[in-house]
């Protein structure tokens, strides 16, 4: 009776060890598939999400217009051209694309490497599990004959 307690013990550390693991894997690989999804449309992604300015030129271009003073200033802002704005919602998806990828890339590494940890830490609790469950079916065999 007492050699099976701490078989018990052990075997609630590595079942908790592993449901953990499991959980970690099933967030890490959501996370690859929403990194996935942000490089489809990452000129429309902003730093904290969606930007509708950011998705046409015509909704950038109305933000503009409708800011009669500059934020930052106070002061009234210039009428700027078609062509100006144009060269500077070019310029904002690009930037908005670049900061998207490496957000993405940033993901796809840091949460594949989770995955890959988890996953050997899994593996690892769970064949020593196996392996603790031998030797306890052996010890009980040894000890009723």
């Amino acid at each position: 009776m007492i050699s099976q307690r701490p078989s018990r013990i052990q075997q609630v550390y590595g079942y908790a060890v592993c449901l953990i693991t499991i959980v970690v894997m099933l967030i890490t690989v959501t996370n690859l598939v929403n990194a996935a999804f942000d490089l489809t449309r990452p000129a429309e992604l902003g730093r904290y999400g969606y930007d509708e300015n950011a998705a046409s030129f015509e909704s950038y271009k109305a933000q503009h217009q409708n800011q009669p003073t500059d934020p930052k200033t106070g002061l009234a802002r210039e009428q700027l051209s078609d062509s100006t704005l144009r060269v500077m919602f070019n310029a904002d998806r690009e930037g908005r694309a670049k900061y998207a990828h490496w957000e993405a890339t940033k993901s796809f590494a840091t949460n594949g490497l989770l995955l890959i940890i988890a996953a050997g830490i899994f593996l690892m609790h769970w064949r020593w599990l196996r392996h603790t469950g031998d030797e306890s079916e052996a010890s009980r065999g040894a000890a009723g004959t």
